[in-house]
């Protein structure tokens, strides 16, 4: 009997060091993540944990911000610097935390009973050693219910990241397009004041009405409210791009692209979309995972029909007997609780998760429709102002600085034709905006970047391209180019009189009576 006690001491103890030996990585399932969201992104991601490669980090960050960042650059950024989504990353070592603490075994009980003798005797000792013999039994169900929750985890911590990256993106995309309409403003503020100014001169001249300075006067000032409003927004954009990234005050410095990329040749298809939103969206997979979770749990809920087993070992010892040794049970009798609440409850919450899980495949389907019907109505904007609109303005503008040389128009008529010309230029750059954010919104919903849109030579689409449409050129601001109509804003230049204009041009002569209708641009 002595031989048997003992081994089922050695039993517990080995039981105990085997269990306590299981360790907590610090980066469990981070790798895992990382192919996640490189596959799906084209991204980076780096879990800071005060190791050398957290100096090689920093010095990528420093050596992307010291240029002109990328909407690609500015999303990497976020990835590795993001302090936000470092706490996020701790998830995974909760997660893998609570996997190891699911493959340990309770404490055994240790314990001891001292009885003195109300008379004359010896005392009575009783020690005894007990464990939970269910809790070795569940052990593996419970492992396993922890690993599906770390799956889960990791694919949380993944669908967080890829948020943040498409996030990311639609700030800067919308940044970019607000600077470029920005430095289009400042022309207008320009060309407003030098309007305003000529028409100082002509009232003081007696050659337009108050009226019209007022006009004048007043087109001035709205110009430059809208330009203060612009300034303002770029300020708050700034700011939120900056916070996305987790940079602080001394690192916003950083200057992005100033134009807006070109529109990619194609567009991929709906249903290719749909199907791959269902197969690539990690928070489906957390949803999915949700699923198995509860069916696991469900299936150790039924372990809960049968009661605690507590096997153990006790020893009795008096000074006038002999030394009593043996084992000990303990079994609860499930009279009462039989664990059918608990198992009804999971079953519900089982049927619960289906039904989220059916409905959440719906609203993603719906997402990527609505998102991509979005896209094209941006993209078809975009094409329309390209190709109808703006050439038509330009031609506008073309014919009334002709007229405006005949003196058949009058100067403020040019300045008004060239400042529509600059609107329909400003509502193309908002098209384009609102084309990139559908993107960045399509990518969110597909649940990660959109890898199928090819150009016609067969050659990957690049988002950050820099590449400009002719038409787009001179709306370069860091180069501002002068509009055509300031030359004739310069009040202290000497208008050439018509008969140069006619020196300078094939066209034939205007009849004399079309000179009556001259609307007074030059002062009498």
């Amino acid at each position: 009997m002595k031989y048997h006690v003992w081994t089922a001491v050695r039993a517990f103890a080995g039981l105990f060091i085997v269990s306590s030996c299981a360790s907590v990585p610090l980066d469990g399932g981070f790798r895992g993540v990382q192919e996640q969201v490189e596959t799906r992104s084209g991204a980076h991601i780096h879990w800071i944990q005060g190791k050398p490669e957290d100096r090689e980090v920093v010095e990528q960050i420093q050596s992307m911000l010291s240029k002109k960042l990328s909407a690609d650059e500015a999303v990497q950024v976020a990835l590795l610097n993001n302090p936000s989504l470092q706490a996020t990353f701790e998830d995974l070592g909760i997660a893998q935390a609570d996997v190891v603490q699911a493959g340990l075994l309770k404490n055994p009980v240790f314990a001891a009973r001292v009885r003195f003798p109300a008379q004359e005797g010896s005392n009575n000792t009783e020690f005894s050693v007990e464990q939970n013999f269910l809790d070795i039994i569940l052990l593996p169900a419970r492992k396993k219910l922890a690993s599906e929750k770390f799956k889960q985890a990791g694919f949380n911590v993944g669908s967080a990241v890829l948020n943040l990256a498409l996030e990311v993106r639609s700030t800067y995309y919308t940044l970019q397009g607000d600077q470029q309409l920005l430095a289009m403003q400042r022309t207008v503020v320009q060309a407003a004041e030098s309007a305003s100014e000529l028409a100082e001169h002509q009232h003081m001249a007696g050659n337009i009405s108050i009226l019209d300075l007022s006009n004048q006067r007043a087109a001035f000032h709205e110009a430059k409210v809208r330009l203060m409003q612009s300034e303002a927004g770029i300020v708050a954009k700034r700011e939120r791009l900056s916070s996305l990234m987790g940079l602080a005050e001394p690192d916003n410095i950083w200057k992005i692209k100033a134009v807006l990329p070109e529109l990619p040749h194609q567009e991929p298809p709906s249903g290719a979309l749909e199907d791959r939103a269902i197969s690539q969206r990690l928070d489906l997979a957390a949803a999915r995972q949700q699923t198995q979770i509860l069916q696991r749990a469900l299936s150790l809920a039924r372990f809960g029909v049968v009661s605690p087993v507590t096997l153990g070992v006790n020893t009795e010892r008096e000074a006038d007997r002999p030394n009593l040794l043996g084992p000990t049970v303990e079994i609860g009798i499930p009279i009462f609780d039989r664990g059918q609440a608990a198992s009804a409850r999971i079953q519900s919450q089982l049927r619960q998760s289906k039904k989220q899980l059916e409905a959440m495949e719906r609203q993603v389907r719906s997402e990527v429709r609505i998102h991509r019907s979005q896209l094209l109505a941006a993209r078809a904007r975009v094409e329309y102002y390209r190709d109808n609109i703006i050439p038509l303005h330009e031609q506008v503008v073309h014919l009334s600085q002709r007229h405006y040389n005949y003196m058949l128009k009058g100067v403020y008529a040019l300045l008004q034709a060239k400042r529509n010309e600059i609107d329909v230029r400003s509502q193309y750059i908002e098209a384009l905006t609102d084309y990139w954010v559908a993107q960045s919104e399509l990518e969110r919903a597909v649940g990660g970047r959109l890898s199928t849109l090819t150009r016609d030579d067969g050659t990957p689409m690049k988002n950050d391209e820099s590449e400009i449409p002719p038409e787009e050129h001179h709306m370069q601001h860091d180069e501002p180019e002068k509009p055509p109509e300031e030359h004739h804003m310069q009040h202290d230049e000497p208008k050439k009189p018509p008969e140069e204009h006619h020196m300078q041009h094939d066209e034939p002569e205007k009849p004399p009576e079309e000179h009556h209708h001259h609307q007074g641009g030059k002062p009498r």
